[in-house]
């Protein structure tokens, strides 16, 4: 048994974790790193010697430092939402541009290279016939 109970001490050190065990007449015990044992019964005994009023001053502290962590890390993320959506801003309208200038070179080509239209009258099986007029004069 003292085994395997050095071998959850020594895991307990490695990971800082807590762990409880049932001794012989199944009592739990916590077993945890003897430094983080006292940071509790030392916070634990700053308050019981408080008075009421230092008490409440004393929450009001924390609850001011609280609050503005909370604000500070609310600033970071309105901050990065709204890089994200300028950025979703800037692609939407990249993305309109872009669809602007195909549409722009599309309309180019149509007026560099307007459909072939034959001079003259087409019949039925699609051939021009020429109605050009030609003027003979007698030559001396």
């Amino acid at each position: 048994m003292w085994e395997k109970l050095k071998k959850v001490i020594k895991l307990i050190q490695k990971t800082g974790d807590k762990c409880i065990i049932l001794d012989e007449q199944n009592e739990p015990i916590v077993l945890m790193d003897l430094g983080e044992y006292e940071k509790l019964n030392f916070h634990h005994s700053e308050v019981t010697n408080l008075s009421q009023e230092e008490l409440l001053d004393k929450i009001n502290r924390e609850i001011a430092i609280w609050r503005e962590t909370n604000q500070e890390k609310e600033e970071a993320n309105t901050l990065a939402l709204d890089f994200s959506e300028k950025i979703s801003d800037n692609k939407a309208n990249l993305i309109e541009k872009q669809q602007k200038i195909l549409e722009d070179n599309s309309k180019e080509k149509e007026n560099d290279n307007p459909p072939f239209e034959p001079e003259g009258q087409v019949n039925s099986l699609n051939q021009v016939e020429d109605n050009d007029e030609y003027l003979v004069e007698p030559v001396e």
